[in-house]
């Protein structure tokens, strides 16, 4: 009786009738194995046969005299049936051998088809393990009778191998992803043990290591989360809770649409991971998943619904295994980023949050700072300086002063010449300097520092802005410097403060941060297409103010359809809400409105309903509410015609065939 014991199911692959496989087909499964038996019979008849057709031979030739044509052809038939009588006894003799060998052997291997058996002999009987061509274990099992041989507990092994099944409901034929292109007529033949060992065990450590090293790559991350998270800013909450909740919350949905996905892993990712948030970040949480769902249903699916940690929008990505990868294989690309992002904040445009220019200050400090050259560059036009005079690498303030002093009384254009400042970080390119014109009109604009903190933190830089100051006392000052707005410039709103009540961004700061934005993602577009930055912020302002902003909508929209980096696709999100939040009427309507919860842009003065309430800040608990998407892309060149005819229309004149300032493809003029 067969006592084969599997140690784990064999997955089972079925065919019709009419598309039965070569190795299951009806003559082949009638062959039988060679045995000793069977090979000690054909032997024998073979013999018989041979006998017979000697003694046939000799009796024709002695009928008819000798050798003819006739006689040559029975001979050939003679012939035939020694060799095949030669190959019978060679099997033969190759399975006594066998035979005498499997009696006394405790283990051996054998190959059969594109399979590797082995086979150990215990104390109960037998174990054996069956691999791939690749030497990767795909079963074992026992068998328990130590009473026969390897041999026998090989050719039980072979048979179970060979064994097709049929489904007579279905008029199917199957058989297991085990058995591979094993055919009815293989034979199975002896291999090293020991060197089939040495394969098989070598690649099971790659494949311990293998997920051994997956698991390492994910704990690091989580643990660096752990390490850098703040979780006062996100209603109290530490990372493991969130992906908890997140867990919860996906299988909850899963559940409801009946979605073909399991959840294999959730983790933190994004800015909040690595502390490189700010007020405004999103919490970034990646979904793990198994399944045939796709990835862009799924998260279309996850994101038909806003969810929050007290006031914090969650943005949850998907990734399948099938599609994008594992964790372990998707984390390294986004460790990468955010490394790259950290570095990038030391040049990131730093308005109205100080907690994080803060935090960027102190990061500084453990870093050894870069030498940075101060010079000074006189333009004669503070608007394009392409036109006219253009002095840079000028090495003093006071050389600086008296060329912009010149300029302002000889020059014949019709601009306004403008002195600015260049640093230089040595050991990198000159088109990755930071330059900015400070001194132009009769005004003195620091407003620049809020977003340019490689100056503001410039020691060099500030003193030469002092000592402009000093010379021009009469000039405007706008802004301030960095430490008269240190205790009195905006601050983050607490999360359980929750106030209706919030602060607006100006044109200028946030036509500055979608600058940035530009800046960060495609750093050498930038400069290859903006030649004037401050009229590059100055142009996109213009169009935030008057409200034809749809040139930059339409440029951060194309991030959020195309990109594939969720932090972009988040980041480009954030400017676009501010957008829709920014009303020049605010201010104003601040002055006069009754009702706080009714900023906007319209005068409203109503009654505040009583019974109205604000929604309390949730305690560990995910807040969602339902909102529809709406993305458009808009005519940048539409755009463009449109701005042009305004700016011509409002000047009652045609333009002056001036050179304009490139932007980087955000639909704003110049």
């Amino acid at each position: 009786m067969r006592k084969l014991k599997r140690k784990g199911p064999w997955i089972v692959l079925s065919f019709s009738r009419t598309e039965i496989p070569e190795f299951l087909v009806e003559k082949e499964m009638t062959q039988e194995v060679d045995t000793i038996a069977s090979l000690t019979a054909e032997r024998d008849r073979l013999l018989d046969e041979l006998l017979e057709e000697e003694n046939e031979v000799e009796r024709f030739m002695l009928e008819t005299g000798g050798a003819s044509d006739k006689s040559d052809a029975m001979q050939e038939g003679v012939d035939h049936l020694r060799s095949e009588l030669e190959t019978v006894e060679e099997k033969l003799k190759s399975l006594y051998e066998q035979m005498e060998a499997d009696a006394f052997d405790e283990e051996a291997a054998y190959k059969l088809g594109d399979r590797y058996i082995s086979i150990q002999k215990t104390e109960e009987g037998y174990d054996y393990s069956i691999c791939d061509e690749e030497y990767r274990l795909l079963d074992g099992g026992v068998y328990d009778n130590p009473d026969v041989s390897i041999g026998e507990v090989m050719q039980e092994i072979t048979d179970e191998l060979k064994q097709p099944i049929y489904d007579e409901a279905k008029d199917t034929f199957s058989h297991s992803e085990i058995q591979g292109n094993i055919r009815q007529s293989d034979i199975p033949e002896r291999v090293d043990y020991e060197e089939l060992m040495e394969k098989t065990e070598a690649v099971g450590l790659a494949e311990v290591e293998k997920v051994k090293s997956a698991q390492e790559i994910v704990e690091d991350f989580r643990s660096n989360t752990e390490r850098l998270f703040r979780p006062e800013r996100v209603d109290g909450m530490r990372p493991s809770d969130i992906e908890e909740a997140v867990s919860d919350r996906v299988q909850q949905m899963i559940d409801e649409y009946e979605l073909d996905a399991k959840i294999e892993d959730v983790i933190v990712s994004g800015s909040r991971s690595r502390g490189l948030d700010n007020e405004n970040s999103d919490l970034d949480v990646v979904v793990s998943f198994s399944g045939t769902e796709r990835e862009d249903d799924f998260f279309n699916i996850l994101h038909d619904e806003k969810m929050y940690f007290g006031s914090v929008e969650l943005d949850i990505n998907p990734i399948g295994i099938e599609q994008t990868g594992t964790l372990a294989e998707y984390l390294p690309g986004v460790e990468k980023y955010l490394s790259e992002k950290s570095k990038a904040l030391e040049q990131a445009v730093i308005v109205d949050f100080p907690d994080r220019a803060e935090a960027v200050r102190q990061s500084r400090d453990l870093e050894r700072k870069p030498k940075q050259q101060v010079t000074f560059t006189v333009a004669e036009s503070s608007e394009f300086h392409s036109f006219g005079e253009l002095h840079k690498g000028i090495p003093t303030l006071q050389d600086a002063i008296k060329i912009y002093e010149k300029l302002c009384e000889e020059s014949k254009l019709n601009a306004i010449p403008a002195l600015g400042i260049n640093l230089h970080t040595v050991g990198t390119q000159e088109h990755e300097d930071v330059q900015w014109d400070f001194l132009s009109g009769g005004r003195l604009d620091l407003e620049g520092l809020m977003y340019l903190p490689e100056m503001s933190e410039n020691a060099e830089v500030m003193e030469a802005l002092h000592q402009m100051a000093e010379y021009y006392p009469e000039a405007e000052l706008i802004g301030s410097f960095p430490e008269e707005r240190e205790t009195s410039g905006p601050s983050v709103q607490k999360p359980e403060q929750e106030t209706e009540e919030k602060t607006q961004l100006s044109a200028i700061e946030l036509a500055a941060q979608i600058d940035q934005f530009a800046y960060e993602t495609d750093t050498y577009e930038y400069n290859d297409t903006v030649e004037d930055r401050e009229a590059n912020i100055r142009g996109i302002a213009e169009s935030i103010e008057s409200r034809q902003d749809g040139g930059a909508r339409a440029y951060l929209n194309s991030f959020v359809q195309e990109s594939d980096d969720p932090e972009t696709v988040a980041q480009a999100k954030a400017l676009l809400k501010k957008l829709d939040e920014y009303k020049p009427l605010a201010k104003v309507e601040e002055q006069v409105e009754q009702n706080y919860n009714m900023i906007d842009n319209m005068i409203n003065n109503l009654p505040q309903d009583p019974e109205e309430k604000k929604e309390p800040a949730p305690q560990k608990v995910m807040r969602i509410e339902e909102h529809k998407k709406v993305r458009k892309r808009v005519s940048m060149k539409k755009k463009l015609a449109e701005k042009k005819a305004e700016v011509t229309e409002r000047d009652g004149k045609a333009p002056e065939p001036q050179k304009a300032v490139k932007s980087p493809n955000m639909g704003v003029d110049d």
